[in-house]
């Protein structure tokens, strides 16, 4: 990767926003995983015949995801 020393100089007051930006992309981002591996478990508790008062928490937690 090429580093510009001009550009990291022309950032130096966005900094503290981008290094939050990219915090708060890894956050959502593991909560859209989570959202999949969830929605997975779900589907294969579904086919094994779990009733709707089993998997009602985890709609939940699914519908806060």
């Amino acid at each position: 990767m090429y580093f510009n020393l001009r550009l990291f100089a022309l950032s130096k007051g966005l900094r503290p926003r981008i290094a939050f930006a990219a915090i708060v992309g890894m956050v959502v981002l593991a909560a859209g995983v989570a959202r999949l591996a969830l929605t997975g478990w779900l589907i294969g508790r579904v086919f094994q015949g779990e009733g709707l008062s089993f998997l009602a928490l985890q709609l939940v937690v699914l519908g806060v995801l």
